[in-house]
């Protein structure tokens, strides 16, 4: 079966140039979450969460302008943790 993303919300949140801008939040076919995070002028900044078509924690952590910043954490998609890093500006760094 293909898994399918959808976006419920009725309005997508951009800015007055056509771009990604506030919460996005996009929802797997059977409803459960598949993203939550945060745009600024179309790029990824802020807390972002991912999560796997069963509902588990896929990954978690911050974006600072689209790159990878401070803690994150990796998941399985049984729930277990892959990995846990920090990140500097998108570099992974050892913790």
């Amino acid at each position: 079966m293909k898994k399918k993303i959808v976006t419920t919300k009725d309005k997508e949140p951009k800015n007055e140039l056509g771009q990604l801008h506030g919460l996005w939040e996009t929802y797997w076919g059977n409803g459960k979450p598949a993203l939550k995070g945060n745009f600024i002028n179309g790029k990824r900044d802020g807390y972002y969460e991912c999560y796997y078509d069963n509902g588990s924690l896929s990954y978690k952590g911050h974006y600072v302008d689209d790159k990878e910043h401070g803690y994150w954490e990796h998941h399985h998609y049984d729930g277990k943790v892959e990995y846990k890093g920090n990140y500097d500006m998108g570099v992974m760094r050892p913790i």
